[in-house]
């Protein structure tokens, strides 16, 4: 399986001691209650393709994150305009401003391109949105040195478009079954959830214990 080659190919590390897998599983089994019920069985077997999150920083056993984002959030890689109607699609089609309140999450090869990946668990309550299609929503949409070499004509033809772009796209996402997804192992896919807060586990941790979550 993928993961199991991943895990092999990694340089070796400290094996985690059983008071560090043990107090991990016990955040796990408290905190994250309602994705547990969702998924069920989360040993390899099961859930061969689980949702990472790609990050800069190294993780060594778990981090427990902040999950909400700003309402005025700005935008990295996007043109603000742009942002925005994509932002107000999805709001329109799901309820919540999904691009700037949401944790960008994907299956591992989307996530890598992001830093370093790890085992994402939303804690307490959450609500999400996934697609197979657009596991990288953005990456074909205007980046801001392109907007600014756009005459205002250009600029607003070319939101006219993206409007229509936004439409489509928010189109082929869904806001549940996102387990069927996980359990394939070659299904790529982007998703994004809205969380208070979230884990983010080491590969060979959550190896350790996905067997005994439940």
């Amino acid at each position: 399986m993928r993961l199991v080659k991943h895990l092999n190919e990694q340089p070796p590390v400290e094996k985690f001691t059983d008071l560090q897998l043990a107090e991990l599983l016990d955040v796990v089994q408290k905190e994250c209650k309602p994705w547990i019920k969702e998924i069920g069985k989360f040993n390899i077997t099961k859930i061969p393709n689980p949702v990472y999150r790609g990050v800069k920083q190294n993780i060594q056993v778990y981090s427990i994150k902040k999950g909400a984002r700003s309402s005025d959030r700005v935008p990295k890689y996007t043109q603000k305009e742009v942002f925005e109607i994509f932002d107000k699609a999805f709001a329109d089609r799901f309820g919540w401003w999904v691009r700037s309140k949401g944790v960008f999450t994907a299956s591992e090869g989307v996530a890598y391109s992001y830093g370093n990946t790890y085992i994402f668990f939303p804690m307490g309550r959450y609500r999400y949105v996934w697609s197979a299609k657009y596991q990288k929503v953005w990456h074909n949409l205007t980046h801001p040195n392109t907007w600014d070499m756009m005459s205002d004509v250009q600029r607003e033809l070319h939101l006219d478009d993206q409007e229509q772009e936004a439409e489509d796209a928010v189109r082929y996402y869904k806001d549940k079954g996102i387990r069927g997804a996980m359990a394939n192992e070659g299904v790529a896919f982007e998703a994004i959830f809205e969380c208070k807060k979230y884990l983010l586990i080491n590969h060979r941790a959550y190896i350790a214990i996905s067997s005994r979550i439940a």
